[in-house]
This record gives C-alpha cells, structure tokens and sequence, in this order.
C-alpha cells in the first residue's frame, strides 16, 4: 500500500474489517477535505474492492439510500425496480 502518514488506528480497523470471515459495514464521517475517501482507495487499491459510494453532505438520508440504491444496482447489471431501502440497516 502507498504509505500514508499517520492514520495508523484507522489503517488497523481497515485491515482488521477486511480479514472479517463475515460481512462488514463502516461507515466513516467527518470534516471536509481531511483524507478520508484518499484513506479508503489508497487501502482497498489492489485489494479486489470496486464498489464504493461516498455520500454528500446536506442531503436527505431517503436521497443518499436512493443513490446507494442506484449505484449498486448500477454496478450488478440489475434491472430490479425495487425501491430504494428505507434505512441503511436494510440496505
């Protein structure tokens, strides 16, 4: 991985959710332009990970779950016309 500087708790996280045995969600927030989506791509890089969505700021949580919805299905080829899930639990 290229090195990144300082961030070593979340690098441990990151390493310990990917060796997970079962499926695994982290959500990760904070202030603008502090490197979390770098953080993110430069660890998943070269690990066969190619499904990434990143939120926006001040948008309804029914507007992000439907933009998930929609890249994902978007990703997998579905043609599925479900709706968007209601909650992240159910995403």
């Amino acid at each position: 991985m290229t090195t990144i500087t300082g961030r070593e708790r979340e690098k441990e996280l990151l390493e310990k959710l990917f060796a997970s045995k079962k499926a695994e969600f982290l959500a990760i927030y904070g202030r603008r332009r502090v490197g979390k989506t770098y953080l993110v791509r430069k660890f998943f890089k070269n690990k066969g990970i190619f499904f990434e969505v990143t939120g926006a700021f001040n948008i309804k949580t029914s507007e992000q779950l439907a933009n998930f919805h929609a890249e994902y299905l978007g990703l997998f080829n579905h043609q599925n016309h479900s709706r968007p899930p209601k909650t992240w639990r159910d995403a």
